[in-house]
C-alpha cells in the first residue's frame, strides 16, 4: 500500500512541476534525416553524425515544486563536439510543435557556422554564432524572431527572480532580442536561466577509457533483453573488473547517495536481474562504466554507449586535408568527401637521424645558436647589475 502512495505521488508531483508541452513535442528521430541533409547544405562539416544528446546538470534556478519532485536540475541543451552534432532527443519546451520544430532548425544552422573567436565565453561567443548565422541565412530571421518572442515568455520574468538574479536575466534577454549588443553577463549566485536558443555552454567532454572491451553475453540470453526508449548515447569509460576477493557487502549502500558514482567493488551480480531497475539507473546516471565479466546474466538491456576511443589515440597535429571518394552506388567521384588527419605517435620512440639529415641538423644548430642571448655591455647606465 505505502508503494502505491508513493507512486501515486511521485506521478502527481511530478506531472504539476514538469515544464514543457508534451502535446507539442517534436521527437529528433522523426526529423533527423532531413535535419543532417539542412545541416550539411549549410555549410556543416559532413563528417559529423546527428545524434541525440544526453541530459546533463545545469545549476540554474528552480521553482518550489522542482525543488519538491526534483526535477529541473537537468537539462538537454544542443551542442558540437568532433564526433556529431548532438540535439535534443525530445524537444517540448514551446507551445506549439511548428516552434520546436523551427527550434531543431535554428539549432542545425548555428552548429553550421564556424568557431568563433578564441577566448570567447559563452555567452559573447552565443552571440556572434547568432549574429553570423543571421548574416550568413537571413531567410532564418523571421523564424529566429518567432523562436525569441516564444522562448521569452516561457522564461520567468525578471521581477520574479532573487535580486542578485535580475540584472543578468534582462541582459540575456537584450542579447536574444538583439544578438552582439551586450559584451558581458554579470556573475549571479546561481547560474541564470539555460537559453535553449544558443548550444549547451559547458558541454561534456569525453573521458579517457581504460581497460578491455566489454564482451557481449551468452547467446541464450539475448532473447531476455530490452532497449531504452531514448536513442540518446550514453557516456561511458571501460574500467577494470574489481577483484571478488575484497570483502563481503551485503548491500549497496553507495547507491543511497548517488549512481553516478563509480566504486570499484565486487557486489556480485545476481541471476535474476531487475530490469526495471537497470532502467530507472541507466536513465538517472551521467557516466556508464563498463567492464569485461565472465559471469552471464538473466537479462539484458540495450542501450547506446558514447566510449570515447580517440580519447587514447594518437594526438591529431591539424586540421588535415580533404580528398575525394569513390561512391560505388551512384557511381561517381564526390570531391572533399573524406579528410585525413596528420597524427603524432604517443608509443615512438627517439631515434637516430639519418645520415643523409645530419649535416641539416648541425647548420640548423649553428643558426639557432648564434640567435642566443649573449652578455653585452652598456655604457653610461645609471643603475643595473654591470656597475
Amino acid at each position: 500500500m505505502e508503494e502505491q502512495v508513493g507512486a501515486l505521488w511521485h506521478r502527481l508531483i511530478t506531472r504539476a512541476a514538469r515544464r514543457g508541452y508534451p502535446d507539442a513535442a517534436v521527437r529528433l528521430a522523426d526529423i533527423q534525416g532531413r535535419l543532417g541533409i539542412l545541416f550539411r547544405a549549410l555549410g556543416g562539416d559532413g563528417a559529423l553524425a546527428i545524434e541525440a544528446a544526453e541530459a546533463t546538470e545545469y545549476g540554474g534556478p528552480r521553482a518550489w515544486l522542482e525543488r519538491v519532485a526534483g526535477l529541473g536540475d537537468r537539462i538537454t541543451l544542443a551542442w558540437r563536439d568532433e564526433r556529431a552534432l548532438r540535439l535534443p532527443p525530445v524537444i517540448d519546451w514551446l507551445p506549439t510543435a511548428s516552434l520546436n520544430r523551427d527550434l531543431y532548425i535554428w539549432l542545425a544552422a548555428l552548429a553550421a557556422v564556424p568557431e568563433t573567436e578564441a577566448g570567447d565565453d559563452w555567452f559573447r561567443a552565443s552571440q556572434r554564432r547568432s549574429l553570423a548565422a543571421l548574416h550568413a541565412f537571413p531567410g532564418l530571421r523571421p523564424r529566429y524572431d518567432r523562436l525569441v518572442a516564444a522562448h521569452l515568455r516561457e522564461r520567468t520574468p525578471p521581477q520574479r527572480l532573487p535580486r542578485s538574479e535580475q540584472a543578468a536575466e534582462r541582459i540575456i534577454r537584450r542579447a536574444l532580442l538583439r544578438p552582439g549588443s551586450q559584451d558581458r553577463l554579470p556573475a549571479g549566485r546561481a547560474a541564470p536561466q539555460p537559453v535553449v536558443l544558443w548550444l549547451h555552454p559547458s558541454p561534456p567532454l569525453a573521458t579517457a577509457s581504460t581497460g578491455p572491451e566489454p564482451a557481449d553475453d551468452d547467446a541464450s540470453q539475448r532473447d531476455r533483453a530490452r532497449a531504452l526508449e531514448d536513442a540518446r548515447r550514453r557516456r561511458a569509460e571501460r574500467v577494470d573488473e574489481p577483484e571478488s576477493d575484497r570483502g563481503l557487502v551485503t548491500i549497496r549502500m553507495e547507491n543511497i547517495f548517488s549512481w553516478g558514482e563509480y566504486v570499484r567493488v565486487d557486489r556480485g551480480a545476481e541471476d535474476n536481474d531487475d530490469l526495471d531497475q537497470a532502467e530507472s539507473v541507466a536513465q538517472d546516471i551521467d557516466q556508464v562504466s563498463v567492464t569485461r565479466s565472465g559471469n552471464t546474466r538473466a537479462a539484458r538491456l540495450k542501450f547506446d554507449l558514447d566510449l570515447p576511443g580517440e580519447a587514447n589515440d594518437d594526438p591529431v597535429t591539424g586540421a588535415g586535408c580533404r580528398l575525394p571518394e569513390w561512391d560505388w552506388r551512384k557511381g561517381r567521384l564526390i570531391p572533399d568527401h573524406c579528410r585525413v588527419l596528420p597524427l603524432v605517435s604517443r608509443d615512438a620512440g627517439p631515434a637516430e637521424l639519418p645520415d643523409h639529415l645530419r649535416p641539416l641538423a648541425r647548420r640548423l644548430k649553428r643558426q639557432f645558436q648564434a640567435l642566443a642571448p649573449a652578455r653585452t655591455w652598456l655604457p653610461a647606465r645609471l643603475m643595473g647589475e654591470g656597475l
